[in-house]
């Protein structure tokens, strides 16, 4: 929601105005990637520290039941936080546009890149009676319905850009690791995630390099031959959009400090590789 002069209020109609009023309730903070907030129109509460009070949980895609237990009365001081992925994997977007909680305790947390705004920045909503009212309706139907093929193709393309990031540092460590164990070369992998996660906290190119090491020692991991296997099956799969989705929600709970609420054994294990204390992994709260 952008006002750029008077004229286009002027040229509101009322009940576009009406609208507009409404709009304006709606909680929503922007912030640089390191945390730093940014003043926007109409802002209305810094929910950076807001969540900074509560304990906060980011659950995976296949989690997203544990959302219904926001409303209850022992969870008022927990935070529920959707992250970029779930928008991009889920089918029925306009239900979870009207997910509520009386506790005001459901956030989204987006990372928005500087090919669509003058650079990068996070932006974080709380999913407040207001939080429909901000979404274009008939473009969430269409979307709910079929899913947006440059949206796809776009994501697709992040899915690539990334596979091969980590493939390239793969093939990078067999010419400087020639002749080591992959046991060593996960260990040298994972003394680098550690070296990392000092002031990774509201630290996102951190987080996302964090997270991609720990995508490529799941990768050398193969003394869990199940998790191995499945993993080289994901990574290697062209055509799947959500083979990154865990390593996006680790970038985005590493950031926040979050936990993550998963059943997913390679997850678990990526999280593993952080040894950052208050990052861990549960089951439905």
């Amino acid at each position: 929601m952008r006002i750029t002069s008077n004229s286009y209020m002027d040229s509101l109609s009322e009940s576009e105005m009406q609208l507009f009023s409404e709009q304006k309730k709606h909680a929503c903070s922007v912030y640089h990637l390191n945390g730093q907030r940014i003043t926007i129109p109409f802002d209305r509460e810094d929910l950076l520290s807001v969540l900074m009070k509560l304990e906060r949980y980011m659950p995976d895609c296949n989690s997203l039941n544990c959302l219904a237990d926001a409303k209850r009365p022992e969870n008022r001081n927990r935070a529920f936080i959707l992250w970029n992925t779930i928008w991009e994997e889920q089918a029925n977007l306009e239900a979870l546009v009207r997910l509520k909680s009386p506790h005001d305790n459901l956030f989204t947390i987006e990372f928005i890149a500087e090919d669509e705004v003058p650079f990068h920045r996070i932006v974080i909503h709380r999913m407040d009676e207001f939080y429909p009212l901000i979404m274009d309706r008939r473009r969430l139907k269409r979307e709910s319905c079929r899913r947006n093929q440059e949206r796809e193709r776009d994501h697709m393309l992040r899915v690539q850009q990334f596979r091969k990031t980590i493939r390239d540092f793969l093939i990078g460590l067999d010419v400087t690791m020639a002749g080591h164990s992959m046991f060593l070369k996960q260990a040298f992998v994972q003394d680098r995630i550690r070296s990392l996660v000092p002031g990774c906290f509201k630290n996102y190119g951190r987080c996302c390099d964090i997270a991609m090491y720990c995508y490529a020692a799941l990768l050398l991991g193969y003394m869990d031959t199940k998790v191995w296997r499945k993993s080289w099956g994901e990574f290697n799969d062209d055509v799947n959009p959500n083979v990154f989705g865990d390593t996006s929600l680790l970038q985005n709970a590493l950031w926040l400090h979050s936990r993550i609420i998963s059943n997913d054994n390679a997850l678990k294990k990526m999280v593993g590789y952080t040894s950052v204390p208050c990052l861990k992994v549960t089951g439905m709260v």
